[in-house]
């Protein structure tokens, strides 16, 4: 290339910088993207960048925040870039910043910390994490590009839409512009709600590895292998796209047998424990489960459950549930006693009444919200279940959403415990959710001889000498 050639390329190059046309810097998959969201009206405020790994979808928000520092806003509003955690997102804009800045004019990038002073205007990187996110209330953007979403939290990454962003560019019309791979959550808030509204606004892009002209034959074949194959789960998700479970409906694709299950005990200190039930009646079993706090793990974990076929008469549940709750160490008759049901009104009359039993209902919510939960407890590997509740782990890898993902789906053969309404889901699920909510009261468990003793019974054992009489079951009248 001649002198006189490559110096007017350098000066348009530099041009595009200082109009804020970077076409040049974009491959013709980004170029397709760049038109259409380049070209919505700005009420039109989310739109998402759904591809496969090595796209480029990082780069061209990147690059279109660039564009837009171009012009200076008149109320000087920065552009926002936004990922999981901060100084994540801080490390990944900075590599591309680093290929860019050599392109741009002399002066016209500056980098001050997590900020990037772009020609007229600055890019700020924040994250989605709470302290991160919290500090964006009441500020204000040209524009927001969100990076890698499917990696925030469910429940964070609503909270962050709903409460800050979409307020934050409500007035100044800012869009709102999501870069990410699949999530491997059906529930998650980026398949929910964020993809949803950016179907309705045209802004939906979905792109896999044979849709990008960054790839070849030989790298797909490649990526294939990696991965273990075209029909496995991580090729799917990373390279084709697609929220594989969506089809089949599971109801807690976050569960993993083998991360989730294992044998422990109870702790030999205070600690906080709970009793679950939710009564199926005529038609489903019964279901309960035993959960706990363990600090040890820093984890839920649910050590025993028990199940009862439909149409079991109470005296026999509650004469069970005595049982449990004397197993757990928390067999006392308080209005503040951690035993919950889910169960109609008249039910709880009944056990105060004719069976003298104290429990408390569930806070039951919202059943989407519940459920997004859970699955987000599993993926956060926040939850365990002991190897002996056999009938929820069953539960929890076949469990199914219906058609409106508004309730579990009704195993069509009731004859048998398998044939479930996912009834211990949904009381490792209230179980779940309350973990926050309630007051759960804690109580000291005395350990002897690898036996768990109630602490009322041990006093009276110390001031009696047929103490070891009183360990056998109490007879109540009913």
């Amino acid at each position: 290339m001649e002198i006189e050639e490559k110096k007017a390329l350098i000066k348009g190059i530099h041009k595009a910088w200082r109009i804020g046309d970077l076409n040049y810097k974009m491959h013709a998959g980004q170029l397709q993207i760049h038109e259409v969201l380049r070209s919505l009206p700005e009420s039109r405020r989310i739109r998402m960048i759904e591809c496969c790994r090595g796209y480029g979808k990082s780069v061209l928000n990147v690059l279109m925040a660039c564009e837009d520092c171009a012009v200076k806003h008149p109320l000087n509003y920065p552009v926002r870039i936004i990922g999981p955690e901060k100084d994540q997102t801080t490390k990944i804009v900075s590599q591309i910043f680093d290929i860019l800045i050599n392109e741009a004019p002399a002066g016209w990038i500056e980098r001050k910390g997590s900020v990037w002073i772009v020609g007229n205007n600055r890019i700020e990187v924040d994250g989605f994490n709470r302290g991160s996110i919290e500090r964006l209330r009441g500020k204000r953007a040209k524009a927001i590009y969100l990076e890698e979403i499917r990696d925030v939290p469910s429940e964070s990454l609503e909270y962050g839409l709903k409460s800050i962003l979409l307020p934050m560019s409500l007035r100044s019309k800012s869009p709102i512009t999501a870069a990410t791979t699949s999530s491997r959550q059906i529930l998650h808030s980026m398949n929910t709600y964020f993809r949803k509204v950016a179907q309705e606004n045209e802004g939906y892009f979905n792109f896999s590895i044979y849709d990008c002209p960054l790839y070849s034959e030989d790298d797909i074949i490649q990526a294939i292998r990696d991965c273990g194959g075209e029909d496995t789960e991580d090729f799917k998700t990373e390279y084709l796209v697609q929220t594989i479970e969506t089809q089949v409906r599971k109801a807690i694709p976050a569960f993993n047998e083998s991360k989730h299950v294992t044998e422990f005990g109870f702790p030999e200190t205070h600690f906080k424990r709970w009793l679950i039930t939710d009564v199926g009646g005529l038609i489903d079993p019964t279901h309960s489960v035993v959960m706990f706090y363990d600090e040890r793990v820093s984890k839920i974990r649910v050590i025993k459950e028990q199940i009862f076929s439909s149409q079991t008469p109470t005296s026999e549940i509650v004469a069970a549930l005595r049982l449990l709750e004397e197993f757990a160490g928390i067999d006392d008759e308080s209005e503040d006693k951690p035993s919950f049901m889910d169960a109609p009104g008249q039910f709880f009359v009944d056990l105060r009444e004719e069976h003298i039993y104290q429990t408390r209902p569930v806070s039951k919510g919202s059943f989407g919200e519940s459920v997004k939960s859970l699955n987000q407890g599993f993926f956060d590997n926040q939850i365990e279940i002991h190897t002996e509740c056999k009938e929820l782990i069953h539960q929890l890898k076949t469990g199914r959403l219906n058609k409106q993902h508004s309730d579990f789906e009704r195993d069509p053969k009731i004859a048998n415990f398998n044939a479930h309404h996912c009834d211990g889901v949904a009381a490792l699920m209230y179980g779940w959710r309350m973990r926050e909510m309630v007051k759960i009261k804690q109580r000291l468990n005395y350990h002897s001889d690898k036996q768990w003793i109630n602490p009322r019974l041990l006093e009276r054992m110390k001031a009696e000498e047929s103490g070891l009489d009183l360990l056998k079951p109490r007879m109540r009248r009913f």
